[in-house]
């Protein structure tokens, strides 16, 4: 051994403080207790088995860890500081726009990351094409994947544990956290993971169960798993999620939490008087929470919320206006992938607990499930992040609902980067622009707390297949409740203009806004056009603007190839040319970071659509 089984517990403890120290001091909520429960065991295996150099990260020979429950990123962040890949102050501002450390890992933009992960259920399959290249190269180097107890609901894993086997993986060690917990509940709840080691073991791999919170019994089985040839090996790791905080222990709502003063300096205690016990010395005392609350450092371009010009978003009524039509609609039902919490579905679960299906982690599964619930006749949401229900589950949408054309409305949350801090794999810039290409269905995305309301109503009183973008978190406010009126296939015009027209959807219209009162100021009389139904989109408003004002700039966080900007330009070119700009993504993915500091960082704030409206108003 490198180290003494008392001295790994000393750097488990001294991970555990960093970590909780990173949600106060960069202003994010971390995942805290999903976190803690692999503490212990990435401690182990990094300090004692993974040869890796954080002076050449990129060794060719050096083993390889995919971190597939990408949500406990923060302690494993906490861990490659301290081993030197770079330096502590970094996890200060984790999930910060200009900072390396993203809301979930990103092999692109961390040091010491083998694999992007985040989106569950993929992390098992990655490990194993590395395992399997290992082999063909005559590596010796071993692949460590850890995966969620939660996770093995998704096909992708049950998919990848029958592979490895088959293609002589012994190099591939699998690690279950096994916590019993999930994001909206206990497994035990939602979906069982029963016999968890006889699964593994029939499935052809070598199976060992360890408690995760023994240093001893770790290394032990570690030990065996390394030296093993023959078959893949997985560790059945029973841990406790929240596991060296008393009051975070086995509670689920530290899944991603921002502690409060109380909480921290509870913890915090806790954490030292363990390490003062473990080292025989006095504790050193901790950052206080005042001062990192006060001296979070500022993101370019982000904005601080202001109850007076800001609602909650569109998210904050999702829920509540789905439970206020199911009030009126008893075939109104739900079904997810275990999004009830994070949807906002907890009280409609509770008044119709017959009426919310929650399958788990289960994308693809879940919109099977909608489809068929749909075909008796039920009015179905499905409800999950956008990212996942616009492309893992896209073929079950376009091949079992949308072409038999059920009444599925499917409610994508955390569309364009309104859920900046959770990074690339929680963004969706593709989403609306998939869902257009799906025959016979009907897309909309409001811009506020206000018009989501609306815009929800209208396509659940709408029969057929559906799509929804619902942003996630606070954002500025653009109409007052009661203001908003809605029709599928026509445009909102917010006001009139002669010179050009700026159309936009969701929260960026905003930044088009302010744009727009630039260019007031200038002289210039500008139409805008809020297009919250972009299928079908108002075809006869958008050659109105094209003939009356003669130039058009769109606005939207998405792509531009297939979004909003092109479905106007498709109209544009083919009825009226006259010159266009686009304002988005441009062939590229984000990073994490504050939702109006990526709409800067990606040339979609409101000096951009200055520009380009200056840009069409030159080639008019």
């Amino acid at each position: 051994m490198k180290n003494s089984y008392n001295q790994l517990k000393i750097y488990a403890n001294e991970l555990r403080q960093d970590t909780m120290e990173m949600g106060p001091r960069s202003g994010y909520a971390m995942h805290i207790g999903p976190a803690y429960s692999m503490a212990d065991f990435l401690t182990v295996l990094y300090y004692e088995f993974m040869h890796v150099d954080p002076k050449n990260p990129e060794w060719e020979d050096r083993d390889r860890l995919v971190l597939s429950k990408g949500h406990a990123a923060p302690i494993l962040y906490a861990l490659l500081a301290k081993l030197g890949f770079y330096e502590r102050e970094v996890l200060w501002d984790c999930k910060h726009v200009d900072n390396i450390l993203q809301g979930h890992p990103s092999a692109l933009r961390t040091v010491g990351i083998d694999a992007t992960s985040g989106s569950l259920g993929n992390g098992l399959g990655i490990a194993l094409g590395m395992a399997m290249a290992a082999k063909r190269l005559k590596k010796k180097n071993k692949v460590y994947c850890i995966i969620g107890d939660g996770e093995v609901q998704e096909g992708m894993i049950l998919e990848a544990m029958l592979a490895a086997p088959a293609k002589g993986a012994d190099n591939l060690i699998a690690i279950v956290d096994y916590n019993h917990h999930q994001s909206s509940g206990s497994v035990e709840d939602i979906v069982p993971m029963h016999s968890m080691a006889k699964k593994w073991e029939d499935f052809g791999w070598r199976v060992f169960e360890i408690d995760a919170h023994n240093i001893e019994e770790i290394y032990s089985r570690l030990s065996l798993a390394s030296n093993y040839e023959g078959r893949p090996t997985c560790i059945i790791a029973h841990s406790i999620k929240g596991k060296g905080v008393s009051f975070i222990e086995h509670n689920n709502l530290w899944h991603a939490k921002m502690p409060t003063k109380e909480e921290y300096v509870g913890a915090m205690n806790e954490l030292q008087a363990e390490w003062s016990q473990l080292t025989g010395k006095e504790a050193p005392g901790y950052t206080d929470y005042d001062w990192m609350r006060a001296n979070v450092n500022p993101e370019p371009g982000a904005r601080k919320f202001d109850p007076e010009t800001w609602d909650h978003g569109t998210l904050s009524v999702l829920g509540s206006t789905v439970l206020e039509m199911a009030d009126e609609n008893e075939k109104i039902t739900v079904a997810t992938g275990d999004a009830v919490g994070s949807m906002g579905f907890r009280a409609m679960q509770a008044k119709y607990p017959d009426r919310v299906y929650n399958v788990g982690i289960q994308e693809q599964n879940s919109m099977g499930v909608a489809s068929g619930l749909a075909s008796t006749g039920l009015k179905v949401v499905q409800a999950g992040f956008a990212p996942f229900m616009s492309m893992r589950a896209i073929e079950q949408f376009r091949t079992f609902i949308a072409y038999p054309h059920l009444d599925v409305t499917v409610m994508g949350a955390m569309g364009g980067v309104t859920a900046g801090s959770a990074g690339p794999t929680h963004q969706s810039y593709e989403d609306y622009g998939i869902y257009r290409m799906m025959p016979g269905t009907v897309v909309g995305v409001p811009c506020d707390a206000a018009s989501a309301k609306e815009v929800i109503r209208k396509l659940l009183s709408h029969d057929g297949p559906a799509f929804v973008r619902i942003g996630t978190g606070p954002a500025e406010k653009v109409y007052n409740e009661g203001e908003v009126e809605f029709e599928i296939g026509k445009a909102n015009i917010l006001q009139d203009g002669t010179d050009l027209t700026v159309i936009s959807c969701g929260p960026v219209i905003v930044n088009a806004l302010r744009a727009v009162k630039k260019l007031e100021a200038e002289g210039k009389s500008v139409r805008v056009i809020n297009m919250m139904s972009i299928k079908p989109i108002d075809k006869d408003a958008i050659i109105a603007a094209a003939k009356e004002t003669g130039a058009i700039v769109t606005v939207e966080e998405h792509q531009i190839a297939g979004g909003l900007g092109a479905a106007v330009a498709e109209i544009v070119s083919e009825n009226c040319p006259v010159p266009v700009k686009r304002v988005g993504f441009l062939d590229t993915v984000a990073r994490t970071g504050d939702y109006y500091a990526l709409l800067e960082l990606y040339h979609m704030g409101e000096d951009d659509v200055y520009a380009a409206a200056q840009d069409v108003l030159a080639r008019k």
